[in-house]
């Protein structure tokens, strides 16, 4: 295992534990998911570093960010804080970004990246496949990492139109230096499959389901791996 990914969850006195899929949209649009954002960073970059102490010291941390986060003036600011605040190392920090966020290609966006970079943060482009950027932001953008969409990993190895697409990202990604982590592996098939196209990192309910954190503190000490791979995990 090398790192997990932070989601949200809403414990609605109510409707009981609402996933973001629920109430992402409301937050983005009442701008509520900026103050939101920045906690979701800071706590999870604090929870990185009290694993670390527990000994889980490989375990990095996955924050995603949404667009309306990532073209904020203060981001860089924001994150270079929170590093500072919370002694989380900087390699152990991934932000990943949509597709849909690299749409406004201008001058500010590969500042941004780059500096991100220079901090020593780990970028990655979610759900790769999806969106609506172009080959040429692969090009033009400094990145670590290419998260292959669900969408195509869901009906692998069967789907051959799939199958291709997922192999084509993997050889185009390698060639390019930039390492592939591949979502919703859901069952040994899909693992295997994965594994004979020398993908990098894989997660999804066959490595792991999503667990709050205190579960997560004891759960690599009594995790055994689905089988021996070339796959590392990321819950």
């Amino acid at each position: 295992m090398i790192s997990v990914e932070t989601f949200l969850r809403w414990q609605h006195p109510e409707k009981g534990d609402m996933p973001a899929s629920k109430f992402i949209l409301s937050a983005e649009e009442s701008r509520v998911i900026l103050p939101l954002g920045k906690w979701v960073l800071k706590q999870s970059c604090l929870h990185q570093v009290e694993w670390q102490k527990q000994g889980l010291s490989t375990v990095n941390i996955s924050v995603n960010l949404s667009s309306l986060q990532f073209h904020e003036s203060d981001l860089l600011a924001t994150i270079e804080e929170t590093i500072q605040t919370t002694g989380i190392q900087q390699r152990r920090l991934i932000i990943e970004i949509t597709e849909n966020t690299l749409m406004k290609k201008n001058h500010l966006l590969i500042t941004k990246l780059n500096a991100l970079r220079s901090m020593g943060v780990n970028i990655a482009i979610d759900n790769f496949g999806t969106g609506y950027s172009s080959l040429a932001s692969l090009k033009q953008f400094s990145i670590n990492h290419l998260k292959v969409d669900s969408e195509f990993t869901r009906q692998l190895p069967d789907n051959p139109r799939d199958a291709a697409i997922t192999r084509s990202i993997i050889k185009m990604a390698h060639e390019l230096g930039i390492t592939v982590i591949a979502k919703g592996i859901e069952d040994r098939q899909q693992l295997q499959f994965l594994m004979a196209t020398d993908c990098d990192f894989g997660q999804g309910f066959y490595i792991a389901k999503p667990m709050n954190c205190n579960d997560f503190t004891d759960w690599p000490r009594h995790h055994q791996p689905q089988e021996k791979s070339n796959i590392r995990s990321i819950c």
